[in-house]
C-alpha cells in the first residue's frame, strides 16, 4: 500500500525530530485543552492499526510553497469520556495564525503525511488503505481535493476506467462551447480557479499536448497525477 510505504520511510527519521517545532508549540498555546496527538494515550488500544500509526503526529514541509518551513499536525482533546481529533497547520509566513485542515471531531485520526511535489496533506483516517482524502492549501484555506494555481493535475472521470473522452470548455460552465476533447488521464497545469466548492469550482488549464490547448474543466474532472497514470 502506498500509504504504508510512506509511513515506513518516515519512521526512519522520527527519533531525530522527537521535539515539536517551536512554530507548532507557540501556535498550540492558543488552543487551551488541545494537545498534540499522543499515540499511546489517545488512540484506543483495541484499534487494529494503532501499532502502525506514525511515531510523530506532525510533519514539517513547505505547505504554502513560499520557501519557508511550515508544520501540519494531528491534535486531540478530551471532552467528558470522548476523545476528539483534528488537524491543524501553521505557516512560517504567518506564525501567529492556526489554519484548520480538519476541525475537531469524533473520527479517529492516526496521523498525517505530506505527499507529492506540491505538498498535499493526507490525514490518516486509516492506514492500510488508499481511501484517505487529501487537502491542499489554496492560498486562503485548506480544501479537500482542491488544486492551486500552478499545480499539475490529470483530467479524468471521477470514477476511473471510463474510456470516454474528456471535454475542455471555452468558459467555466457546462453549456459553453467545447474547445477540445482529450483522453482520460491527460496532464494539465492550473492557470485560474473560480468557484469555492467542488460543485462550483472550475479550473482553467493548459493541457499538456503537442498542440496548444487551453480551456476550462469542472473540478469533478480533476484528479491527482499519481492516481491516474498517463495512457
Amino acid at each position: 500500500m502506498r500509504t504504508a510505504l510512506i509511513l515506513i520511510l518516515s519512521a526512519n527519521c522520527a527519533f531525530a525530530q522527537s521535539k515539536p517545532p517551536m512554530l507548532l508549540e507557540d501556535a498550540l498555546r492558543k488552543l487551551p485543552g488541545v494537545h498534540l496527538l499522543d499515540r499511546a494515550l489517545d488512540i484506543p488500544d483495541d484499534s487494529l492499526e494503532k501499532k502502525d500509526a506514525p511515531l510523530l503526529p506532525w510533519i514539517v514541509a513547505d505547505l504554502d510553497h513560499d520557501g519557508r518551513p511550515d508544520v501540519v499536525a494531528v491534535v486531540a482533546t478530551h471532552i467528558a469520556t470522548e476523545t476528539q481529533f483534528g488537524v491543524v497547520a501553521v505557516h512560517g509566513r504567518t506564525p501567529i495564525k492556526l489554519n484548520c485542515v480538519i476541525p475537531l471531531g469524533n473520527q479517529l485520526i492516526y496521523g498525517v503525511i505530506v505527499e507529492g511535489p506540491f505538498s498535499v496533506v493526507l490525514p490518516l483516517f486509516c492506514i492500510a488503505c488508499d481511501t484517505n482524502a487529501w487537502f491542499n492549501w489554496t492560498g486562503h484555506s485548506y480544501e479537500m481535493e482542491s488544486f492551486g494555481i500552478g499545480q499539475h493535475l490529470s483530467i479524468d472521470h471521477s470514477e476511473p476506467g471510463i474510456p470516454v473522452a474528456m471535454e475542455i470548455y471555452a468558459l467555466p460552465k457546462q453549456t459553453s462551447r467545447i474547445v477540445g476533447r482529450v483522453k482520460p488521464c491527460t496532464k494539465a497545469k492550473v492557470l485560474a480557479i473560480p468557484g469555492t466548492t467542488t460543485e462550483t469550482r472550475w479550473y482553467f488549464v493548459d493541457v499538456f499536448l503537442s498542440q496548444s490547448l487551453r480551456g476550462w474543466i469542472p473540478a469533478t474532472s480533476a484528479v491527482v497525477e499519481y492516481s491516474c497514470p498517463a495512457q
